[in-house]
């Protein structure tokens, strides 16, 4: 299972993005993780053909395919608690975000993570699914959703 509570960072060409960087409450503005898909283990490249002219199939070598990786989170504010500058900060704190992930569309980035007892992990990455922003109750609340691609089916 991904380790969503650890500091992961994403070294790109347009600067470095640390998610869950601190802890909740101590008053810093960050980017925190609310859940990891893909990370745990790579899609599995099943090819099965179907038995010509019979019943069944034929199985062939399974392979472990590329890494795709989906982070949702939310955009938390601590520094203040007026409304205006919090939009400002949220609004900041994606542009530097959407920058990151529009920066390893053509090149790659780096995405490492050292899990609770395990060694550092890394993997070479590319922004594969587009950044996505939602606002809820009433503006208080901002998420995002983006995806990376690894062409590694598992991290160094």
């Amino acid at each position: 299972m991904a380790d969503i509570v650890v500091e992961y960072l994403l070294t790109t060409g347009s600067g470095n993005i640390t998610f869950n960087d601190g802890l909740l409450g101590d008053g810093t503005n960050k980017y925190w993780l609310t859940d990891i898909q893909g990370l745990d283990g790579p899609a599995i490249r099943a090819p099965v053909d179907l038995v010509p002219f019979g019943s069944g199939g034929i199985v062939h070598t399974f392979r472990k395919g590329p890494r795709r990786v989906i982070f949702d989170g939310m955009l938390w504010i601590e520094s203040t608690t007026n409304q205006g500058d919090c939009q400002l900060l949220r609004n900041g704190l994606a542009f530097n975000l959407q920058d990151a992930l529009a920066s390893i569309i053509s090149a790659s980035g780096t995405l490492t993570w050292t899990p609770e007892g395990e060694a550092a992990k890394s993997l070479t990455v590319y922004n594969e699914v587009g950044l996505d922003i939602r606002y809820t109750d009433n503006y208080l609340v901002s998420t995002f959703s983006f995806g990376l691609v690894s062409a590694a089916a598992d991290p160094t």
